[in-house]
């Protein structure tokens, strides 16, 4: 990638300068060629005016007016016939075939075809005007030699140029990238050295506040991230095998008495004992189910309009009907769009937790305000402490073990619901009744479309 980089740089930076080298000399000559033609016309113009009007006046006066430095100067009539020029061998032959009309200024470029032959490709002037009620015109020549020459120093001091401006931005991007990829390499060193007994491990970063910084601040936001889901993934499991190994061992226990019992009457007595263990682990298998879906974005909703009091009043006579404590419902009618079935389950697992935890009567009540519906469980055993209404939600937390053990829960409950309700948009929380009874709110949107 080195080696890629710094000849990508190179080769980009030498198009430029072979582009802008070229631009410049061609930009350079047409600067100096108009320069040239325009001190000609200047030097004609001037000439033109001051013979004006007047009688050209003899050889040597011409002579001497048309000495210019760095041009060439005649005087020729209408008819090509040279009157006085600078030096004798312009004296034989116009210097343009066909001479400016008086009052006209007409330049001549290099290699114009009106310029009459010469040895250089000059560039030339012709201005023309009257004098004694004739026309004449004044031509002036400038070679453009000097120009051309200084066109091609410059050339050469870009030929010498251009090959040590790019060794140096060679040497250049060599440095800069390989200081670079040194960090680069270095992060990747370090990322190839974390296994997964040290994902606590973090990558060190760079005081420079660039790329290769926020590089290294990514990666460990995701080593974090690798870390909390491993730390999950260990305790899940752990988890999950701790719940199952307690029915596995009752079913044991249970297998190994019947099968002594050579009369078979312990198969039929411990019947209930087997069906209430398999429908224990049944109900952990479909918790632990439902969560790895919700994990991997595979809870599909199936949104439609629900009276959310039936569903309230329904999983309350389910609940309430097997239990011996009382169950009180408040609920105004409330229509929202949602997927039944799930927050029936929502209510089911809050009911379920209620009545599990409460001394004598479990509270039932919705309202919707604000186009948010809001429905609380309420139930009269000791609330929740304000260290635990977070972690409550977490999987296979429980706040008094044995007793939810006993009773058949697999610590799940909640974080199902939670998980449902997130996925409808709407919030769960643990808190307190103004009696300071427990109570679980969740709400809901009412007018969330499928």
């Amino acid at each position: 990638m080195r080696i890629r980089a710094t000849l990508a740089a190179t080769s980009v930076v030498l198009l430029a300068l072979v582009a802008g080298g070229a631009l410049l000399l061609v930009l350079l000559q047409q600067a100096l060629v108009n320069d040239a033609t325009s001190q000609t016309v200047s030097t004609a113009r001037d000439l033109a005016g001051k013979y004006a009007g007047e009688t050209v006046p003899g050889v040597p006066t011409l002579a001497k007016d048309l000495t210019h430095k760095g041009q060439e100067v005649q005087i020729v009539t209408s008819k090509d016939k040279v009157v006085a020029a600078a030096h004798e061998e312009y004296l034989e032959h116009s210097l343009v075939k066909t001479p400016a009309a008086p009052g006209q200024t007409v330049s001549y470029p290099a290699g114009s075809p009106h310029i009459n032959a010469h040895e250089d490709d000059p560039v030339v002037t012709s201005v023309g005007f009257l004098s004694g009620g004739k026309a004449y015109a004044v031509n002036v020549m400038a070679e453009i030699d000097v120009q051309k020459q200084s066109v091609r120093t410059v050339g050469l001091y870009l030929l010498v140029g251009i090959p040590v401006l790019l060794l140096v931005v060679g040497w250049l991007t060599w440095l800069l990238v390989g200081r670079a990829l040194h960090e680069v390499e270095r992060i990747r060193e370090q990322v190839d050295g974390v296994r997964r007994s040290r994902l606590s491990q973090r990558i060190d970063v760079p005081p420079t506040a660039d790329e290769i910084a926020r590089l290294a601040t990514t990666m460990n936001a995701m080593l974090t991230r690798l870390e909390e889901s491993d730390a999950a993934q260990r305790r899940f499991a752990s988890d999950a095998s701790h719940e199952l190994r307690s029915p596995l061992a009752t079913l044991n226990a249970t297998l190994e008495i019947a099968i002594a019992d050579e009369t078979g009457d312990t198969w039929r007595d411990m019947q209930p004992v087997l069906l209430g263990q398999t429908g224990r682990m049944k109900s952990l298998v479909d918790d632990l189910l439902t969560l790895a879906k919700a994990d991997d974005h595979q809870v599909h909703l199936r949104r439609t309009e629900q009276d959310l009091d039936d569903l309230i009043e329904n999983e309350a006579r389910a609940v309430g009907g097997g239990s011996s404590k009382q169950f009180v419902v408040r609920a105004e009618p409330i229509r929202v769009v949602c997927d039944g079935a799930r927050i029936a389950q929502v209510l089911r697992n809050l009911l379920d937790n209620a009545e599990r935890h409460a001394n004598s009567r479990i509270w039932v009540s919705c309202r919707v305000e604000g186009g948010i519906a809001t429905v609380d469980v309420d139930n009269d055993g000791p609330a929740v402490p304000r260290a635990d209404r977070t972690r409550i939600f977490e999987r296979f937390v429980r706040l008094d073990d044995s007793r939810s053990r006993d009773s058949g829960s697999s610590g799940l409950g909640l974080a199902i619901a939670a998980e449902f309700v997130t996925a409808h948009g709407g919030t769960i929380v643990a808190t307190e009744s103004p009696q300071g009874y427990c109570r679980f709110r969740f709400t809901l949107p009412v007018d969330d479309a499928p």
